[in-house]
C-alpha cells in the first residue's frame, strides 16, 4: 500500500469559506497515486471542513449566515461559555 502525506498551511481572512480544492488537486497529482483514499484532517480547533457540491454559491452564503446567527462575532459577551480556557480567564478578570 502506498502512503502519501503532506501538511498544508492555508492562510485565511478569518470567518468564512475558503475553497481548498486547488491545493488538494495539486497534492493528488504530486502523489502519483491513481486510485486510493484522500484523508483531509484539520488541526485547528475553531475551523472545520465542509464538503459541498459547489453548484450554487448561495449555499455558502446561507451557511455563513447560519453560523453567524449560531455563534455571533461578539459571542464572548453574549455566550461566555464558548470562550477557550485562556480567553475565559481574561474574560473573568476584565481583561477581555
Amino acid at each position: 500500500m502506498n502512503v502519501f502525506q503532506r501538511d498544508l498551511n492555508i492562510p485565511t481572512p478569518g470567518r468564512g469559506f475558503v475553497d481548498i480544492s486547488c491545493f488538494i488537486e495539486k497534492l493528488l497529482v504530486e502523489s502519483k497515486i491513481a486510485v486510493g483514499l484522500c484523508h483531509i484532517f484539520c488541526m485547528h480547533t475553531s475551523a472545520s471542513l465542509t464538503i459541498t457540491e459547489n453548484a450554487d454559491p448561495s449555499v455558502h452564503v446561507d451557511l455563513l449566515h447560519f453560523m453567524k446567527e449560531l455563534v455571533p462575532d461578539d459571542c464572548g459577551r453574549v455566550m461566555p461559555y464558548f470562550l477557550y480556557a485562556y480567553q475565559r480567564f481574561a474574560y473573568d478578570y476584565g481583561e477581555c
